[in-house]
């Protein structure tokens, strides 16, 4: 309990000329020497307090709840310490009081010790905190931490600006409120005007009811939306309630066989899937609850290894983008088909009757020369085999 010192009528008489020497707190500077002058900010945790005393006086740094310190004041009176606070970052109101009767003490000092580069100090959700790295199944999170005092900061999602944005106070706190977030990863990272970032703090939302199929992989990587894979197998991904299954749909039907049980920790799942050649609608359907179905379906075509495909054509630079120009007049053309096979190669509808072999692997290459200035060339490969099946096209024009 800290005592307050006595009335003035109370204190112990003194004779005619002896002065009373009361405690001050004179003032703070950082590691660096630079005063922190009162009601100020500073970004240093290590500072040395000064002020003084009576001579050889033993006294308490506190604040109203906590003592930081104590320090003995030299044969002049004088007093200093060294400290490093590392209690945190906020506003602290510090004063020297005696350890003794009668207890005197200084005038407060007060300022704010805070920090350049944001902090993510805390995230809370709907059943309290959670660390980087949860999974959570709610739809609201409020991020608070430490900034430099009254600048603001926004919050990102990789790189990606939320939208969210705050005001720090004058202690150096932020409050920042995330509604409506809907299942997927979160890579939050908040960033103070002054350009500094906070550590990034990862979370994953899986909502109780929500079902998704994200991802299908083949051996080349995700395949777009829409596109076409030459593989036998692909990898199905999602999310969905940890614990739970689920059973992979195409074009509406359950696929036997195709289930798989979301991880207890995030609620992924992974499906591998053997495909023929044909149209794929994949859907995921929860085997609990009211078995709900994800949405969108996710669509890819499967085509046969033995068309070709991956027609390209480069030129000494390299490969030439589709629609892109070259300024050389001669090029080579790449791709792939059924291995030990041939192709022939077409340019702006006209088959070159020479064919082109394949090696073991399917692929096959082609030198074509004297090529017109300013003139625009579409590439096939045509199947010297089977149905005679051509590959997607690849345009050039030349320089």
């Amino acid at each position: 309990m800290t005592a307050k010192p006595p009335n003035t009528s109370t204190l112990a008489s003194t004779t005619q000329g002896e002065a009373i020497a009361r405690v001050t707190f004179d003032e703070i500077r950082d590691s660096s020497g630079n005063l922190v002058s009162k009601n100020s900010v500073t970004f240093d945790k290590t500072l040395n307090l000064q002020g003084t005393a009576g001579a050889n006086t033993e006294l308490w740094i506190r604040d109203s709840l906590t003592i930081f310190t104590d320090v003995t004041s030299d044969a002049s009176g004088n007093w200093s310490k060294s400290f490093d606070f590392n209690q945190g970052f906020m506003r602290y109101s510090l004063y020297a009081i005696e350890k003794r009767p009668p207890y005197d003490y200084s005038s407060r000092y007060i300022f704010v010790l805070a920090t350049e580069t944001p902090i993510i100090e805390k995230v809370t959700g709907k059943d309290g905190p959670i660390e980087s790295g949860a999974t959570y199944d709610g739809d609201s999170l409020e991020f608070s931490g430490y900034a430099p005092p009254e600048m603001e900061v926004e919050a990102f999602n990789g790189n990606t600006f939320t939208g969210k944005k705050a005001t720090v106070d004058r202690d150096g706190l932020f409050n920042l409120t995330f509604d409506g977030i809907t299942a997927g990863t979160y890579n939050i990272k908040i960033r103070a005007t002054n350009g500094k970032e906070s550590s990034v703090f990862d979370f994953r939302v899986v909502s109780d009811a929500k079902l998704i199929l994200c991802q299908v992989s083949d051996s080349q990587g995700v395949i777009p939306e829409g596109d076409t894979t030459y593989d036998d197998r692909v990898i199905v991904r999602g999310y969905g309630q940890p614990g739970e299954d689920v059973q992979l749909r195409n074009n509406g039907s359950l696929i036997d066989g195709a289930t798989a049980t979301a991880r207890d920790d995030d609620g992924l799942w992974e499906i591998e899937l053997d495909v023929t050649p044909g149209a794929y609608s994949l859907t995921a359907q929860a085997l609990y609850g009211d078995g709900e179905i994800s949405e969108p379906p996710r669509n890819f075509t499967v085509e046969s290894i033995l068309k070709p495909h991956n027609t390209r054509v480069y030129d000494s630079d390299g490969l030439i983008e589709d629609n892109g120009s070259t300024p050389y007049n001669h090029v080579i053309a790449r791709g792939n088909a059924a291995p030990l096979a041939q192709i022939w190669l077409k340019i702006n509808g006209v088959i070159d009757p020479r064919p082109e072999q394949t090696d073991d692997t399917g692929k096959w290459a082609r030198l074509v020369n004297n090529l017109n200035a300013k003139t625009t060339y579409t590439f096939f490969a045509v199947a010297n085999y089977g149905d005679n099946a051509e590959s997607d096209s690849w345009t050039i024009t030349t320089g």
